[in-house]
């Protein structure tokens, strides 16, 4: 749009008289740029903004926009410790009945001692309540709204009531804040509102302020929105503050908790900088991470077509590869946007919920959910994002030691399937999901990938160490001998979430030595004794475990249908088609499993995979994404790519948010938007197996492409070109001194170099 087609009062900045409308519009032709020609309908349509702490939804609503908001840390409910004595004197007694095969009775016994108890004590992330924003506009045309991925923000474009309209909403991580402006080719004329349950709302002349207590003793909060109208008058009546005949309008929107101890900050403390100014902080802040990675899958570029209907060709069996690449720049967006230094890690929810009681709390499953959100952190050149879920797991072991004496009577610390913000640590209130004690080896997965990319022995030493040491020192004491095979099994649990039939038809839950826990357990001690021989420590623990590792059963065990055992022996699955799939954790996240090292174990895996698909599996978006990977793995694109379109198509809404089915609609998750995403970086590049591998997993469908900015284990970033379905040529650029192992489809080579040496490879 050229500036001659706007009025000069719709171009005066808030501060010094420079023309900004035109820096801050957004290209319609970007392919970064998500866009819709109708305003939300509903809040799973509206846009995602976020600074890692405060988020919005943005609705772009044309006679009242609705800016939903988030806080990270606004939680009802309160610690909560537990009396372990009953599942402490139980536990022999339903481990020596499942030994002897009376799995009935040792159900039963279980399902009655082995579980946590529940309550509303163990509280939900809430949101932060509604600003409302009428405009009294009508009858809109050229209307567009949109969401920039590469500046974070989020635009409204309309015409209404003889004027041109503009709307620029960004959250500012520099200033910790949501800041919106309002603009148009005449005076801007606005009424303002917070709507809010169990909250004070007070209205003034500088904004607005809102306040309450999230109950069951949760956190003390408060919220402000300063409202800044040049040239206009502002009145306020009622919680409501009303502006008339302003250049335009600016709101500034920050919010605090008592959940970190700060005091309570003095409200309506606008920084004295010009709208240009914040937005170009912001930008600038945001591009230093989104634009490490460039992604082109090849086709035709759409970016000219809505977002909404672009999704919906897919839905009817089209093929886009170009929002394929659009999706997975919008997992990276939603984990920057989630999960920054200093911020609680991204919940169920990433940080974006409406409710008080949002469906599973919006809280932090462990038992897939939460790990697969940082999945992509890695890979994708987000390494900065992993440090809320290392600074939350750490805060963990202090009340996870708690529950491992008092419960198990066990050295260590232990967490299970869901954990919350205030360190809650017990078995679930459910046996089917709940008793599961694997929650910190599956996290002390991460501190090892942190390790695996930067190679920061600092970081392995202060920060990863104390969680091997803690983990592995509960399951080293949880190994019990089964007397049947000798071997040293961990127990009792879940094979989180399905259930299995006994030969006399009948379903239990538990078992010892479940197929999940046994990977997880070994990989555990292969951290710890790789990670001890790194920081050239020798201990008894290290001494232990490699003990008992040696007597544990191996990752794999093949049953009567070729398949992975799920459970000690070979019964069938209550649910074939369950979502879950985790007697494969060996094969993804972990890397026990390769389809060249171990081909007989993959083998297993595959037909594993093949007959959860063929019943059903895979129907819910994290499921969905979950398979993308394990069949990148498998060095299977085709697989990957089909599996990568039934979460386009069957889970993924509008505003390309991933979704879990309900009987109430689709519910929000973001673990499938950063799975799906972490699951196209398998398809390009893989590292897990001592080896870069370039192209692993490359679909036909994506015959042509480029991705710059990836990073493989070790310390490389990877730039990649391929034409015809093949590398045409990488260039790996080395943060160390070493040697490197590359594979592509031609073969492997070895290479030394030096740090900060670049390696070109051709095809």
């Amino acid at each position: 749009m050229a500036i001659s087609q706007w009025s000069r009062r719709a171009l005066l900045s808030t501060a010094a008289s420079t023309p900004f409308w035109p820096v801050l519009a957004a290209s319609p032709e970007s392919p970064w740029r998500l866009w819709y020609r109708e305003p939300a309908s509903r809040w799973i349509d509206a846009l995602p903004l976020g600074n890692g702490r405060l988020g919005a939804m943005v609705h772009g609503g044309v006679g009242s926009e609705i800016l939903q908001l988030n806080e990270d840390s606004l939680w009802a409910g309160r610690p909560y410790p537990q009396n372990g004595d009953r599942f402490r004197d139980a536990l022999p007694r339903v481990r020596s009945l499942l030994f002897a095969g009376n799995y009935r009775e040792a159900n039963d016994l279980a399902a009655k001692t082995l579980t946590g108890e529940w309550g509303k004590w163990f509280g939900a992330h809430q949101t932060l309540g509604d600003l409302i924003i009428e405009t009294g506009h009508a009858g809109a045309s050229n209307y567009t709204r949109g969401l920039n991925l590469e500046d974070a923000t989020a635009r409204v474009h309309y015409h209404a009531n003889g004027s041109k309209w503009e709307r620029t909403v960004f959250s500012s991580r520099p200033q910790q804040a949501v800041i919106a402006r309002f603009a148009g080719t005449a005076p801007v004329r606005l009424r303002v509102t917070v709507r809010r349950s169990q909250c004070q709302i007070e209205a003034s002349r500088k904004g607005l302020i809102w306040r309450g207590q999230a109950p069951e003793g949760g956190v003390r909060w408060f919220a402000w929105t300063q409202i800044i109208a040049p040239g206009g008058q502002i009145r306020f009546l009622d919680g409501w503050v009303e502006v008339d005949g302003a250049d335009h309008v600016l709101l500034f929107t920050r919010a605090w908790t008592s959940y970190s101890g700060t005091p309570e900050p003095e409200p309506f403390t606008a920084p004295n900088h010009s709208f240009e100014d914040l937005y170009k902080q912001h930008r600038a802040t945001h591009q230093a991470q989104f634009g490490r990675v460039q992604i082109d899958l090849g086709g035709a570029g759409r970016a000219s077509v809505p977002t909404d209907e672009r999704l919906y060709d897919v839905r009817a069996g089209g093929e886009d590869p170009q929002l394929a690449a659009l999706y997975f720049q919008y997992g990276r967006y939603l984990l920057m946007s989630s999960s920054q230094p200093g911020s609680l890690p991204a919940n169920l929810q990433g940080l974006w919920n409406h409710l008080l009681a949002p469906p599973w709390e919006a809280d932090y499953h462990l038992n897939i959910n939460i790990p697969m959100n940082y999945w992509p952190a890695e890979v994708t050149n987000l390494s900065e994002c992993h440090e809320p879920l290392f600074a939350f797991t750490e805060r963990l072991l202090e009340p996870g030691a708690r529950v491992a004496r008092d419960f198990y009577g066990l050295r260590g610390s232990v967490a299970h399937y869901t954990t919350n913000v205030w360190g809650y640590a017990e078995p679930g209130h459910g046996l089917l999901f709940g008793l599961w004690p694997d929650g910190l080896a599956w996290l002390a997965r991460h501190f090892w990938e942190r390790w695996l990319y930067t190679g920061d022995l600092e970081f392995l030493r202060r920060r990863a160490w104390p969680v091997f040491e803690a983990a592995a020192r509960f399951q080293a004491d949880l190994l019990v001998e089964d007397p049947k095979t000798r071997r040293l099994v961990p127990g009792p649990a879940s094979s989180p979430e399905n259930a299995y039939l006994t030969v006399d038809g009948r379903r239990g839950v538990v078992a010892m030595g479940c197929t999940a826990s046994v990977q997880a357990v070994r990989d555990l001690f292969e951290i710890v004794i790789q990670s001890a021989q790194n920081l050239r420590l020798e201990s008894d623990l290290t001494r232990e475990i490699t003990q008992k590792l040696a007597q544990m059963p191996p990752p794999v065990t093949a049953g009567r249908h070729g398949q992975v055992m799920e459970w000690p022996e070979d019964f069938d699955e209550a649910e074939p088609g369950h979502r879950h799939v985790s007697h494969l954790y060996s094969l993804h996240p972990a890397a026990a499993i390769d389809a060249r090292r171990t081909p007989d174990w993959a083998s297993a895996c595959r037909v594993t995979l093949e007959r959860r698909l063929a019943a059903g599996s895979g129907q819910t978006g994290w499921s969905a994404a979950w398979m993308v990977n394990f069949f990148a793995r498998l060095e299977d694109g085709e697989k990957a790519h089909e599996i990568l379109y039934k979460l386009l198509r069957q889970s993924t809404e509008p505003n390309l948010f991933d979704t879990h089915p309900s009987a109430r609609g689709p519910i929000f998750q973001i673990d499938g938007n950063l799975g799906g995403c972490a699951g196209m970086a398998e398809m390009l590049l893989q590292s897990h197996a001592g080896e870069i591998y370039l192209l692993p997993a490359l679909p036909k469908a994506w015959s042509e492409g480029r991705i710059s900015g990836l990073r493989g284990r070790g310390g490389y970033l990877v730039d990649l070109v391929w034409k015809g379905g093949r590398l045409d040529a990488a260039t790996l650029t080395a943060s160390r001194a070493g040697r490197v192992k590359i594979r592509t489809a031609r073969g492997v080579q070895e290479r030394t170099h030096a740090a900060g040496e670049k390696i070109e490879i051709r095809g």
